[in-house]
Formats: structure tokens, sequence, C-alpha cells
């Protein structure tokens, strides 16, 4: 039976492969070189240290107060306000709320000891923009 099988998914996958690609489809070389041509140069490789260089480039982040987020997750830690305001998707604070407020409050107080060492260290760089659960 595993064989039959095995003999079914392989011609399956056989018949549903096969290209059906139409040959009026063509590239236009010159459009194409005229967009690299037109296009910027934001990373440089630099040959002597292998290392990525941005230029004319803006600040990725907006660089979050650490005070602020720690302030934040001490008030309203409860409820995943300081996850949004570090960056992170709204659908965290369904995540603590189904989690009956970030299970039982434990996420929430880890959460607030990280970002009192983070408030010392003066650094959020890990915790922004981050859509995962846990922080630690």
């Amino acid at each position: 039976m595993k064989k039959v099988l095995l003999v079914c998914l392989v011609a399956m996958f056989t018949i549903t492969s096969q290209t059906y690609a139409s040959s009026a489809y063509t590239i236009d070389d010159s459009a194409v070189e005229a967009v690299f041509d037109n296009s910027v140069s934001v990373m440089n490789l630099d040959a002597t240290s292998d290392s990525m260089v941005l230029e004319n480039a803006t600040m990725l982040k907006a660089g979050k107060s650490p005070i602020a987020a720690f302030v934040i997750s001490w008030l309203l830690g409860w409820a995943a306000i300081h996850r949004v305001y570090l960056g992170g998707t709204p659908i965290l604070v369904l995540g603590y709320l189904v989690t009956v407020f970030g299970i039982f409050g434990l996420v929430w107080g880890v959460d607030t000891l990280v970002l009192l060492i983070d408030v010392f260290r003066n650094d959020l760089g890990k915790h922004e923009g981050s859509d995962a659960f846990f922080f630690w």
C-alpha cells in the first residue's frame, strides 16, 4: 500500500510540475539596465575590513528612551503597552490579555526588570522592534 501511495504521489508531482510558460513573455534588457543605472547605492562593502558601510542612509531606529520604556512598563505593563512603545506589533497586547496579563504577570514582571537593567545600560537595542513574546 505504501508503494502504491508513493507512486501516486510521484505521478501527481510530475503531472503538476509541468511548465506552462508562454513564449510571448520577453524581458526588455535595456529597461532593466536603465533601472539599475538610475538606482542609488545605500550600502558599500569595504574590501579591506569586510564590513558593510551605509552611505546616504538615515537612522533606522527612532532611539526610544529606556527610562520612558521602564515607566510605561511599570504603569501599564500588564497591558503590554511598553511592547508597542518599543516597536512591537499591537498583537502582543492580545497575547498578554489572552495569557492573563502575560502568564499571570510573570512576563510583565520580567520585562520590567529587564527594562530596569536597560535603564542603567542606556541600551534598548535588542528590544526595539522585537515581536518576541518573551524579552529574555
